[in-house]
């Protein structure tokens, strides 16, 4: 996604949550230094979704939340 003015790929690991999903987050930064990672989800790349989501806990990994269009089905 354009518009953002942070390089994410420089902010290492950070999530954002899914939209219209509990405790579902896809990771917008890197992870492991590894530009890969990007744009998977959390249960794939650890097996399920993270105990932190729905805690105030690692709020240093899920700073931003990713916007863009989508269409209502």
């Amino acid at each position: 996604m354009g518009g953002h003015s942070v390089d994410l790929n420089l902010e290492g690991e950070q999530w954002a949550p899914v939209f219209g999903k509990s405790n579902e987050w896809v990771l917008v930064g890197t992870k492991y230094e590894n530009l890969a990672t990007t744009c998977f989800m959390h249960d794939v790349l650890e097996g399920g979704p993270p105990e932190w989501g729905l805690t105030n806990e690692n709020t240093a990994i899920k700073k931003y939340i990713q916007c863009c269009q989508f269409d209502n089905v």
